[in-house]
């Protein structure tokens, strides 16, 4: 019997299809923070690495809690976290999209042993949030002091240039009929965090009717806002009463990932305040990141009004644009302006690192009659980002991942203040970070100077280019040739906790030379239409002249994956505000990876689940070029409920007898979803697999020492045998 060759390596990577990038996906995606050693570790209010909120240690009575969970759950009597979490307390909300439980009436003295289960990575304190309070003139926006030089001089503002064709999302009171009336307010859409409703929702009733999200639209919609034409989507998360409901809050940002197909929200506005500091990696702040991955252009403010504030969510979060208010003094000129409330860094964060450098913008507040404002700030930061995504309508679609170039086109066209509080030269050529003023008080006018090619310094068309040459994006483009990790060049898997690196390779196509460009690294595990939402971290390229190119790496440890979610996905992408080009993926690249484990090197696991909105028939489809090869399914055909947790499937694959060592062969694995009651399948992604035929592969080096070993060897015994013909032995004659 013939015997098969054994698969040493088996490298296999997840891959998604267009639709499915543009989908919803129904099961909840644990953070990889969390599932480390099963606990958040390392989380600032968490000091005692207890797995309990510091703030819940001053706490009292019943609390509401938000219990982490490190798995998926179901929302269902099946679940035994949620039977356990029924009986110490209320259950107020079940994520759909983020592994978490919101519980009240919860005793404190429950906590602990709450925290201590192994199912649980932390539990936080429900913390509610509170309201934060000529600057168009200031902003270089409004033409008068600044003339010529603003955006109503030179490119039409609130006639040509005002928002028209963004939706402008404001999570906060609701939005009264009456000011949405009386301001001819176009109106989006809206959502109810309490309910769930969609629909315009209308904000909780007060005495006297003041509200807050009416007094923030004024700001941004009515004929003498920033962006009259863009539309509002309204969405309701608090009340004057009692702040933000964190509750209604996780659910509308739960809401809005699940239904920004329809919705097409291109800029969330979070004009609120936490009222303890964090460091990004609790769940409202990963919650925000994973809105920001989608494409939403997502503005927060970082903190209260009070001067020495320390840096807090919603405005903390990595990836979001962390807004902080300037005092313009009831003047115009910027000269005098001062940055009076936040101060940076992020708390337990290092002033060298680029996510813990916050605040980030500073906007003009504080006119004749109006107070310097954090609220005011943030919803002007969101007025001026409707007329960037307008200039350029590139910027706000989703599938060209254009945020991070939103949020680096308003720092880098800022004007830099106060005295530089970093080394890292960005986004200016040299360090300008302050402590206060964050990058700098925003310049509408130098932003979209830049963004129409008017100012061409620093203009350039960035993008990738593969290692082997090719152009980008690659053809598939989720199988990039231009993001390499140092397993894959060593031909091996990528292992979990070991320590790695990845590779990204830039080409400047020109026409100008950049500096200080930032490149940001990401790694999500395969869960299907979940999108980037662990930063592995960013680098910053110095200078790249026109025509060159230059190679971008990172250090980082890929982490634990539980068993059946070994299949993740790098996702690099240039953030430059600058750039001449974003369509076609021509800013991101995506490599598809395994964390594998030694012990089953033929054998590749990945996850299945429905991201449709109703139950589905799910069919997978093999096909592969290497038709002599062998790939089976645990499964080909199951039906799954939306809510269903990702289903694990195995693939074995086999390759014909006869190949030689190094030999691969490449499988994709699609997904199609057949709704009950239709016959159309749709094509909702898959995986693909690589598989390499193991035995020792003799490298070309190797090859070479060897032939020229058998060279010498053979010269040698020819040398040899030469000499012994030539000498010939003396006879003597006998006596």
């Amino acid at each position: 019997m013939e015997k098969k060759p054994v698969i040493a390596g088996a490298i296999a990577f997840l891959l998604f299809s267009l639709i499915l990038c543009q989908a919803a996906s129904a099961t909840p995606w644990t953070p990889v923070e969390w599932k480390e050693s099963g606990k958040l570790q390392d989380w600032i209010r968490d000091r005692n690495h207890d797995y309990v909120d510091d703030l819940i240690d001053r706490e009292t009575g019943q609390i509401t809690i938000i219990v982490d969970l490190n798995q998926c759950v179901i929302n269902g009597e099946k679940s035994d976290i949620i039977r356990y979490l029924e009986s110490v307390g209320t259950i107020r909300y079940v994520g759909e999209y983020l592994s978490f439980i919101i519980v009240g009436d919860v005793d404190v003295g429950s906590v602990p042993a709450i925290a201590a289960r192994p199912d649980v990575a932390m539990v936080e304190l429900a913390t509610p949030g509170i309201w934060t309070q000529a600057n168009a003139q200031a902003a270089k926006i409004e033409a008068g002091f600044y003339t010529p030089q603003t955006l109503q001089d030179r490119y039409q503002w609130r006639g040509l240039l005002n928002g028209t064709g963004v939706i402008i999302a404001f999570a906060d009171t609701g939005v009264s009929t009456a000011t949405e009336t009386m301001y001819g307010i176009s109106v989006a859409g809206g959502y109810d965090g309490f309910t769930s409703a969609a629909g315009n929702p209308q904000p909780t009733v007060t005495d006297d009717a003041q509200y807050h999200a009416d007094w923030m639209t004024s700001w941004v919609f009515p004929a003498w806002g920033i962006s009259p034409g863009a539309r509002l989507f309204d969405i309701k998360i608090g009340s004057m009463q009692d702040g933000v409901d964190a509750t209604a809050e996780m659910r509308a940002f739960e809401a809005i990932y699940a239904n920004n197909n329809a919705w097409n929200i291109n800029i969330l506005t979070l004009m609120y305040s936490a009222t303890a500091p964090t460091d990004g990696k609790d769940a409202r702040s990963q919650l925000l990141n994973l809105l920001s991955s989608k494409g939403i252009v997502v503005v927060a403010g970082t903190g209260d009004n009070a001067a020495g504030t320390d840096v807090t969510y919603p405005g903390v979060a990595s990836q979001v644009i962390g807004i902080a208010a300037a005092d313009i003094r009831s003047t115009v000129d910027r000269s005098d302006d001062t940055a009076p409330f936040i101060v940076g860094p992020v708390v337990g964060g290092a002033a060298g690192r680029l996510e813990s450098l916050k605040p980030e913008l500073l906007i003009p507040t504080g006119e004749s009659g109006t107070p310097a404002s954090n609220s005011i700030a943030t919803a002007q930061a969101a007025g001026l980002s409707a007329l960037v995504l307008q200039f350029n309508p590139d910027l706000r679609d989703p599938g060209n991942k254009a945020a991070g170039s939103v949020k680096d086109l308003l720092l880098r066209s800022a004007e830099a203040k106060g005295t530089a509080d970093t080394t890292l030269s960005y986004p200016q050529s040299s360090p300008s970070w302050d402590t206060q003023w964050g990058y700098g008080e925003v310049d509408a006018f130098n932003a979209i100077q830049h963004l129409s090619g008017t100012e061409q310094a620093g203009r350039a068309d960035l993008t990738f280019v593969g290692f082997d040459g090719s152009s980008h994006p690659s053809s598939p483009w989720y199988y990039s040739h231009a993001v390499e990790t140092q397993s894959e060049r060593n031909g091996v898997n990528i292992q979990a906790g070991a320590g790695d690196r990845i590779f990204a390779r830039i080409q400047n196509n020109g026409p100008q030379a950049v500096s200080s460009v930032r490149v940001n690294f990401g790694f999500y595990p395969f869960t299907a239409g979940i999108p980037k939402f662990y930063d592995i971290g960013s680098q910053i390229i110095p200078d790249l002249g026109p025509g060159n190119t230059t190679d971008v790496s990172i250090d980082w440890i890929p982490p634990d994956m539980p068993e059946g979610e070994d299949h993740g996905c790098l996702l690099v992408t240039i953030d430059y505000g600058y750039d001449t080009r974003y369509a076609g993926g021509s800013n991101f690249a995506q490599k598809n990876v395994r964390v594998a484990s030694t012990g089953s090197p033929a054998v590749f696991t990945f996850r299945v689940e429905n991201p449709l909105t109703s139950r589905a028939r799910i069919h997978l489809d093999a096909t592969t070029d290497a038709t002599a090869w062998k790939v089976t399914l645990s499964e080909n055909n199951f039906d799954m409920d939306p809510r269903d947790c990702a289903r694990s499937i195995t693939a074995t694959v086999v390759p014909p007898g006869g190949l030689n060592p190094g030999t691969e062969a490449l499988f994709f694995i699609t997904a199609y979803a057949t709704e009950r009651g239709t016959d159309r399948p749709v094509d909702i992604g898959g995986v693909a697999l690589k598989a390499r035929v193991g035995g020792a592969v003799i490298p070309d080096v190797t090859i070479i020492v060897i032939i020229v070993v058998i060279v010498a060897i053979i010269f040698g015994v020819w040398y040899w045998l030469s000499r012994k013909r030539r000498k010939k032995p003396v006879v003597k004659p006998s006596r």
